[in-house]
C-alpha cells in the first residue's frame, strides 16, 4: 500500500509539473519569445548622433534595430549635411546646424548603413531584426 501512495504522489508532482511548463509555453512569461516582435507601442530610446568638426559619434558602431518600428534619432551637428540609410527603400535623414529629430522605420532585417558622404565614413551599422 505504501509504494501505491508513493506512486500516486510522484503521478501529482509530475502533473503539476505539466500545468506549470504548459503555462510557460503558453506565453506566460514577461520576456518576449525568440525572434517575436515586442509591443508596438513600447517606447524605444532615442539614437544620438553627433557630427562636429572634433569627430562624429557613433563611428561604425552596430546598434540592435526593431524592425517595423519608429525609433526616433537626434542629430546634433555644427554644420548642415545629410545621412544616406542604406535601407530599402533607401533613405535620407538631413539636418542643420544645431539639433534635428527624425524617426526612422526600417522594415527589413539585416544589417543596414548609414553614412555620412562628408566626410565619406560609415556612422553606425543597424542589425535589423
Amino acid at each position: 500500500m505504501s509504494v501505491r501512495l508513493f506512486s500516486r504522489s510522484r503521478t501529482t508532482v509530475r502533473g503539476v509539473a505539466l500545468v506549470a511548463a504548459a503555462f510557460v509555453l503558453a506565453g506566460c512569461s514577461a520576456e518576449p519569445e525568440e525572434g517575436g516582435e515586442e509591443v508596438a507601442d513600447a517606447p524605444r530610446e532615442t539614437v544620438k548622433i553627433s557630427i562636429t568638426d572634433d569627430g562624429i559619434s557613433p563611428l561604425g558602431e552596430r546598434i540592435d534595430f526593431p524592425r517595423g518600428q519608429s525609433v526616433p534619432i537626434e542629430i546634433t551637428a555644427d554644420r548642415e549635411g545629410s545621412l544616406h540609410v542604406h535601407s530599402t527603400p533607401e533613405q535620407e535623414l538631413e539636418f542643420i546646424d544645431g539639433v534635428t529629430a527624425h524617426d526612422l522605420v526600417i522594415d527589413q532585417p539585416g544589417i543596414v548603413e548609414v553614412e555620412l558622404h562628408d566626410p565619406d565614413v560609415v556612422v553606425m551599422q543597424l542589425e535589423v531584426r
